[in-house]
């Protein structure tokens, strides 16, 4: 987790990547010692990445099936792009 943590801020952190939403997928949760939302959250800082930077977290079990519908849909990253491209066009349009 501590060099997931490391690589997440660091590409966070390049200037062309400011503002693209990150999904992160926690799988394995069908596992007896898998971490709970709060865990990883707090394991990878993701409260410490830029305020331009959205994110979310999507815990999954392929096993039982758990979370796949969400990741499949994708729903929660498509509402976070869509929502950068109409803070974005204004900007263009100006150029």
């Amino acid at each position: 987790m501590k060099e997931v943590k490391t690589e997440l801020h660091k590409v966070t952190r390049i200037s062309e990547n400011q503002g693209v939403p990150v999904l992160i997928v926690a799988n394995k949760q069908d596992l007896r010692n898998s971490l709970c939302c709060i865990e990883i959250e707090k394991l990878l800082a993701v409260g410490k990445l830029s305020s331009s930077t959205p994110w979310h977290l999507q815990l999954s079990g392929a096993v039982i099936g758990d979370g796949l519908k969400e990741i499949k849909r994708l729903e929660k990253l498509h509402d976070m792009i869509i929502k950068r491209r109409k803070i974005l066009w204004p900007q263009k349009k100006k150029r």
